[in-house]
């Protein structure tokens, strides 16, 4: 394991993860970076209870520190580039890879195999199919996939679950923030059944 900024209180790293290599970039000259930030200030910090599995490589930076965040799952060979900004519990399949300076926010969950161009930005919430070739932004709450990948469906900003849109077209809230789409157990109001 290479040198680790931070690690968060419960964090969990395999042994034979990867994390705080030197970033696979062009412009990268040794302990400073093209834009002469100090390298220290560009190792990895981990989360809390964050859970990194075997074979998973996580690169250093060159402009900022790469995050993971709290509560996040890396499952075994996900790699995340320089710069990338992984949010809090975020899930990565088995063979995700992230190129340099990509943005994912918070509750994502991302397929086996999916592939995330460099510069993307993927909103809360969102979901990417398995084995997805991912070479635009996705806007928060929705569900993308294929190669490359395109919308599908929205999802629920409580549950995750697939929303209902009830009469409305799809097209309709495609570029609206905020568009408060529920699924239907939540567009009704109705409350998680108890347990027991």
């Amino acid at each position: 394991m290479g040198k680790v900024a931070h690690v968060g209180t419960g964090a969990r790293i395999s042994p034979h993860a990867l994390i705080g290599s030197p970033p696979e970039h062009r412009d990268y000259r040794g302990h400073y970076n093209t834009w002469q930030t100090p390298y220290d200030d560009l190792f990895p910090r981990v989360g809390a209870d964050a859970t990194i599995e075997a074979f998973c490589t996580v690169d250093s930076g060159t402009y900022r520190a790469t995050e993971i965040g709290a509560r996040s799952y890396l499952m075994k060979r996900v790699h995340v580039a320089h710069d990338c900004i992984v949010g809090e519990d975020c899930e990565l399949s088995v063979g995700v890879s992230l190129g340099g300076s990509v943005t994912v926010g918070n509750r994502v969950r991302m397929g086996v195999g999916a592939a995330v161009r460099p510069f993307i930005r993927i909103g809360d919430g969102a979901r990417v199919g398995l084995g997805s070739a991912v070479v635009k932004d996705i806007p928060p709450y929705q569900c993308w996939a294929g190669d490359p990948a395109t919308f599908l469906y929205f999802l629920c900003e409580i549950c995750g679950d697939r929303a209902s849109l009830g009469d409305s077209p799809a097209w309709a809230y495609l570029d609206l923030p905020g568009h408060n789409v529920r699924c239907d157990r939540h567009l009704l109001g109705k409350e998680e059944d108890p347990i027991g």
